[in-house]
C-alpha cells in the first residue's frame, strides 16, 4: 500500500500544486494596462517635445 502510495498518490500531487503555482503568476505579466500606457506614451512625447523646444530656446532661436 505503501509502495501504490508512492507511486501514484504523490506523483500526482506533486503534478497538481506545480500547476497551481504556475497559474498563480500570469505568463505574460503585463506592468500596466492600456490606459496607464497611453499616459507614458504621451508623457513621453511631451517630455521630448519640452526638451526640444528648450534647446531652440538655449540656442536662440525661440
Amino acid at each position: 500500500m505503501t509502495r501504490l502510495y508512492e507511486l501514484s498518490v504523490l506523483p500526482v500531487t506533486a503534478f497538481f500544486a506545480r500547476a497551481l503555482a504556475c497559474l498563480e503568476r500570469p505568463l505574460f505579466a503585463m506592468a500596466h494596462n492600456t490606459d496607464e500606457i497611453a499616459a507614458r506614451r504621451k508623457r513621453r512625447i511631451e517630455r521630448a517635445q519640452d526638451d526640444v523646444l528648450w534647446c531652440w530656446k538655449q540656442r536662440g532661436f525661440w
